[in-house]
């Protein structure tokens, strides 16, 4: 039986491959998840809900994919903070992209390394261009990286963290000349607009410049924006 066209096929056809890519991850994770259960597979109920739902590929992963693709083809590589199951990697892969996924919880990190292994065999763009490496940011981040031609993506980033910890992760990406953030999901979840008012503050006192939103079309799940770092 083939896999039902997803509901963002339309607005998204201009992503190659996007529509059968989200089918294979389906059918694997759909496999992975009976034989290991939600928390074994490392889906957890976060990705297990969207599998349940036919929305495995959210709409804020479309968007970031498409407009790094539309806008961003002068980097080298882009590195992603929080990568989860790899599902941005795999997308900016398949348009050309090479994406390095982080993440640190080792479940999704080994159900992010089998899925790509999986996928490289039909796909060679993702076997060429996409990487997925259990670990903490920057530690983990692979020799040869050339952070001058790097752009950082943090697409959904929350995790429990002491405030120096922040600072700290701020201070690293000032070190990389273009970062994109959600606002509303970055190191939290800030849901109300004096919590991104207030991160907005910390970033700029960190030293970068008033963060950019990005134009798209379309409005964004959250409050994407664009931070260049003072040269």
């Amino acid at each position: 039986m083939p896999a039902p066209i997803p509901p963002w096929a339309d607005e998204f056809s201009d992503l190659s491959g996007a529509v059968e890519l989200a089918a294979d991850c389906t059918a694997f994770l759909e496999e992975r998840q009976s034989r290991l259960g939600v928390d074994g597979s490392g889906l957890y109920n976060f990705y297990a809900q969207r599998l349940a739902s036919g929305q495995l590929f959210a709409l804020y992963d479309l968007r970031l994919a498409r407009f790094c693709a539309d806008r961003l083809r002068g980097f080298e590589t882009f590195v992603e903070v929080g990568c989860g199951i790899g599902q941005l990697p795999l997308l900016m892969a398949l348009q050309g992209q090479t994406c390095i996924g982080i993440e640190n919880d080792w479940k999704r990190a080994a159900c992010a390394g089998d899925l790509k292994l999986y996928l490289s065999q039909r796909y060679p763009l993702i076997a060429a261009n996409a990487r997925v490496m259990y670990g903490t940011f920057p530690a983990q981040l692979p020799e040869g990286v050339n952070k001058a031609k790097t752009a950082l993506l943090c697409n959904f980033l929350a995790f429990t963290h002491t405030a120096e910890q922040e600072r700290a992760f701020i201070r690293e990406m000032y070190t990389y000349p273009l970062c994109i953030i959600d606002l509303s999901r970055f190191l939290k979840l800030r849901p109300d607009a004096q919590q991104r008012r207030e991160l907005v503050d910390l970033l700029e006192a960190q030293g970068f410049d008033k963060p950019t939103p990005l134009g798209t079309s379309r409005a964004w799940d959250g409050e994407f924006v664009a931070l260049m770092r003072r040269r």
